[in-house]
């Protein structure tokens, strides 16, 4: 269920039609933003997935998602112009960005630090 709910989230917004265009959404998006419910001691925490024109909008947007999913400390963790993704174990966590997914991926598990932390989300504008 979150996976379908963040494919609506890219956008910023989550309209039926947009949702329905997929990944073309995410492309009308300069910026990506990834909140985080740090409070949370799973891995399984939640999060929200925002886009915008701007940094600001793309934070906003994701920081409003994540409390949709229902985030009770919310906090951005990573904005993005290509790609972003974080990483946890429910204790420590870790974030990256870069051009590719995999890429954002891998930075994401190599700053968590820990051998038992997991991908919890990665996007791509």
């Amino acid at each position: 269920m979150r996976t379908t709910f963040a494919k609506c989230v890219i956008a910023g917004f989550c309209a039926a039609a947009l949702c329905a265009a997929g990944p073309a959404a995410a492309a009308e998006t300069a910026w990506g933003a990834i909140s985080v419910d740090l409070s949370a001691t799973s891995v399984d925490a939640a999060y929200g997935i925002g886009g915008g024109d701007t940094e600001a909008e793309a934070v906003e947007n994701g920081q409003k998602f994540c409390a949709k999913s229902g985030g009770a400390s919310c906090k951005s963790v990573v904005s993005y112009q290509r790609c972003g993704a974080f990483a946890t174990n429910g204790h420590d966590g870790g974030w990256g960005k870069a051009p590719t997914k995999k890429e954002a991926e891998a930075s994401a598990m190599h700053a968590c630090e820990k051998g038992d932390c997991q991908l919890l989300v990665a996007d791509c504008n």
